[in-house]
């Protein structure tokens, strides 16, 4: 089952200019990674050991499929935006910053 989280048009951040379907895509991403770590955790992970394992397996995953990799680049330019900061979460955060610094693709 996947939640699909709906952000409506009025909400639009008109300083950054991101578009309905950009700030869908953060939020359904922060729905998949949250998913991920409820997974692990269900496993018998700590949250952070979570994050770090599925961090570890998505820089693997980015250095192997050139899709996954564009996926990680294009989450990097919302890194350094509060806003779009909020709508990931703080977990969701770590886990992309982690795979990024793991993959090798640097922030800009």
């Amino acid at each position: 089952i996947q939640e699909v989280v709906e952000i409506q048009p009025e909400q639009q951040i008109a300083q950054h200019n991101y578009t309905t379907e950009q700030m869908q895509t953060l939020a359904k991403t922060a729905v998949e990674i949250q998913q991920f770590l409820t997974q692990l955790q269900a496993q018998g992970y700590s949250l952070e050991d979570a994050q770090q394992k599925l961090a570890s397996d998505w820089a693997t995953q980015a250095k192997l499929n050139p899709t996954v990799k564009t996926k990680l680049e294009n989450l990097r330019q919302y890194l350094n935006n509060a806003t779009a900061q909020s709508i990931l979460g703080e977990p969701a955060l770590k886990v992309i910053n982690w795979a990024r610094e793991l993959s090798g693709i640097l922030l800009r």
